[in-house]
């Protein structure tokens, strides 16, 4: 099992794996599956587990589109491996909502932003990514 990396030890921006089964996962499939950033690391089907985890601890963001609800284990997944999740929905209205102020350790885009998406994550000054993942410790 691999440690859970920190914030600095993680090379790359983004992560997604997972079958394109509904039109959010085909969108971010279908706009960086192909991508030649070696920082973008999106694949369009399901990982072998211990890959997916090495990806997960490898991440600074890892994407989680809403699917049949906003909440999914992906969501949960990604945060146990320390990964700052970027939920994708347009509404999100996570579990423990009173209690749990999600953008204290979470990104939030839109359907719409799946293409700019990696943009908007480069955007993140590295201080608040440490932040946020520092919420996920």
């Amino acid at each position: 099992r691999s440690s859970l990396k920190g914030a600095s030890d993680r090379p790359h921006l983004m992560f997604f794996a997972g079958t394109p089964n509904s039109c959010l996962r085909r969108s971010i499939v279908d706009a960086f599956v192909n991508s030649t950033d070696e920082d973008v690391r999106v694949f369009g089907a399901a990982l072998p587990r211990r890959d997916f985890r090495e990806e997960l601890f490898s991440a600074r963001f890892c994407l989680v589109p809403d699917g049949f609800s906003a909440i999914s284990a992906r969501l949960y997944e990604v945060m146990m491996h320390g990964c700052v999740p970027v939920v994708i929905s347009e509404a999100f209205h996570p579990p423990f909502e009173r209690v749990v102020d999600f953008r204290r350790f979470a990104v939030f885009a839109r359907p719409g932003e799946v293409k700019v998406v990696h943009r908007l994550l480069r955007g993140v000054p590295r201080a608040q990514h440490a932040a946020l993942h520092g919420q996920l410790e």
